[in-house]
């Protein structure tokens, strides 16, 4: 039996704006130090490629650009479960 992945998302503007000791990218790298197999896709509206690319370097399994398109999350939540990277 395959055992559940755990998916989160991490809103880098949120995370900024309520947490400014601790970034979205900053957080990513304690998420995987602390749970490892956990798939984190990461939100932001800061999509320059340097970015996407480091958050990709730091393990996101994708990486979605607000403002959000329902659709466009759903399909990135579904690629992060199935094990997939996506930007």
């Amino acid at each position: 039996m395959q055992k559940p992945r755990t998916v989160l998302v991490v809103d880098d503007d949120s995370m900024m704006r309520n947490m400014p000791k601790m970034g979205g990218l900053q957080a990513l790298e304690e998420i995987h130090k602390k749970t490892p197999t956990a798939r984190v896709m990461m939100v932001s509206a800061d999509a320059t490629m340097d970015r996407v690319q480091e958050a990709i370097l730091l393990g996101a399994a994708g990486f979605v650009v607000k403002p959000l398109n329902a659709a466009s999350v759903l399909d990135r939540i579904d690629k992060c479960f199935k094990g997939r990277t996506s930007q």
